[in-house]
């Protein structure tokens, strides 16, 4: 098996593929001086690379070969979130018009529902390409009938005769007037277009051609399945493995220690790669002087966590993603300004900041109105696996408190970014403490979103802090409660 590695996480998942066997090929120059293997010119089964937003990776290949991969990285890390396509990408399944609305189709493919942009008659039964991935989440699945035939280093898609597509990661000019002469050269016959996979740049003409003829076999056998021949929900190609992984604060201090075995590594590397490109740099460079002993590394972590807490509190607003274990959607709260920040002893990060809400709605979780100027004062933890709310009206009057559980926050210097977990504990102004929307939790972990040695420590975490919570209503005023109090 053949695996491509691209993107900040490169490094550490390359090594933990090599320890299992599995062979690395299209690598880049870095890769292959780390670990000293030779420059594969094979076209990769299964690629991993970052989501956007880098928060963790897309693993895409092969259907087999792409799941043993995905399983492989999910279980030699810890605390990652994974969600995983309900059925193959550009699978080919059978379903049936069971409904025609605002000139979209309403597909029953037995144990889902689709939706296609066709004209179609109720009863009619056709093969559909799922055209996006299907995430745990999703109740429709999106199907077209331009069906996507893979080969090793093209792709034929129905419905686009005579169009050739090149992958905007092949930049040679001399190989684009290739591949462009090529396709010209082979008739395809049918209604297929072709895409050039970023593989091409792999192989020569020669192989390039002859992938091209056998993946035109292939795509007009799947179109001469007979509709008859097949059932309900059936898949009469397989398409591809789709899945993600998420990696939260912990998940990326396992990485650094995996990146440590093969390069010098600072702590943080890949949470502040993640966040932030300017970040970068600052991180190449304070490894360099940790490399070459100019600073210890110990000085060159604390630089950094001195520099991003520096930034944080001068003022300017501050960026809050918010990631949706169950949606896999990144959320950006209203910013806010930080109005205290400290380097504890420990290397514990507290800062408070304040959000000011323009607009009307409603406080989720407490369901009281939110009006113009109301705000809220968030205190975050570099530890802590919650954020606490405290909400307040334009004119001071407590609304209520509200503590997010989710994943232990990551800094930069602009922004703040965390997992919800779902679950949550409010307080209201009389003192009344809920666990609020745990049948969220309870989705994620029966999707296999969350396992369930996460779902009972999230679960166990939201009935530390209700009973905390509501020990602290007999002892203290709830507008002084600060996040030490909550969790230790």
């Amino acid at each position: 098996m053949y695996v491509r590695v691209r993107g900040i996480y490169a490094t550490a998942i390359t090594k933990i593929l090599i320890d299992k066997g599995i062979n690395i090929t299209h690598s880049s120059k870095k890769i292959r001086e780390r670990f000293n293997i030779k420059d594969q010119r094979v076209a990769p089964e299964v690629t991993i690379k970052d989501v956007n937003g880098k928060y963790g990776v897309v693993v895409v290949g092969e259907y087999n070969p792409g799941k043993h991969v995905f399983d492989i990285v999910k279980n030699e890390l810890k605390d990652v979130y994974s969600w995983t396509s309900k059925l193959p990408l550009h699978a080919i399944i059978k379903g049936k018009v069971k409904e025609v609305r605002g000139g979209k189709a309403i597909i029953d493919l037995n144990s889902l529902t689709g939706v296609a942009n066709i004209k179609a008659e109720i009863g009619q039964e056709l093969l559909f390409d799922v055209m996006r991935p299907v995430m745990p989440n999703d109740d429709l699945v999106r199907l077209s009938t331009n069906y996507t035939i893979y080969g090793k280093y093209v792709a034929l898609i129905h419905g686009l005769k005579g169009k050739v597509i090149i992958s905007e990661h092949i930049t040679r000019p001399d190989l684009k007037r290739s591949l462009k002469s090529l396709s010209s050269l082979v008739k395809i016959e049918g209604n297929w277009g072709i895409k050039w996979r970023s593989s091409a740049t792999l192989a020569s003409i020669n192989d390039l051609m002859i992938d091209l003829q056998e993946t035109q076999e292939k795509a007009n056998k799947i179109l001469q399945v007979q509709n008859e021949d097949v059932n309900l929900g059936e898949i009469v190609y397989s398409g591809h493995f789709f899945g993600i992984l998420g990696f939260n604060k912990y998940t990326k201090e396992c990485l650094d220690k995996l990146r440590s075995g093969v390069i010098t590594t600072i702590d943080g590397h890949h949470m502040y790669k993640s966040l932030n490109n300017e970040l970068t740099q600052i991180v190449d460079y304070t490894e360099y002087l940790v490399k070459e002993k100019l600073i210890s590394k110990e000085l060159g972590e604390y630089s950094i966590i001195k520099y991003i807490c520096d930034n944080l509190a001068s003022g300017k607003l501050v960026e809050i993603e918010h990631i949706s274990i169950l949606t896999n959607k990144v959320i950006n709260l209203t910013p806010g300004v930080v109005t205290s920040i400290n380097i504890r002893k420990s290397g514990e990060v507290v800062c408070r900041i304040k959000r000011i809400f323009k607009g009307k709605g409603v406080l989720d979780g407490l369901n009281v109105s939110k009006e113009p100027g109301d705000y809220d004062l968030m205190e975050i933890s570099s530890n802590k696996p919650i954020i606490l709310h405290k909400y307040f009206s334009r004119y001071h009057t407590f609304k209520g408190l509200y503590v997010n559980i989710n994943s232990i926050p990551e800094f930069s210097h602009n922004k703040i970014r965390y997992f919800d977990l779902e679950i949550d504990v409010i307080m209201t102004p009389d003192n009344r403490v809920e666990i609020i929307d745990l049948e969220k939790l309870d989705k994620a972990n029966k999707l296999n979103i969350v396992s369930d040695e996460q779902y009972n420590n999230y679960t166990s975490l939201a009935e530390k802090v209700k009973k905390k919570l509501q020990a602290l209503s007999k002892s203290k005023n709830i507008r002084d409660i600060s996040i030490d109090d909550v969790v230790l």
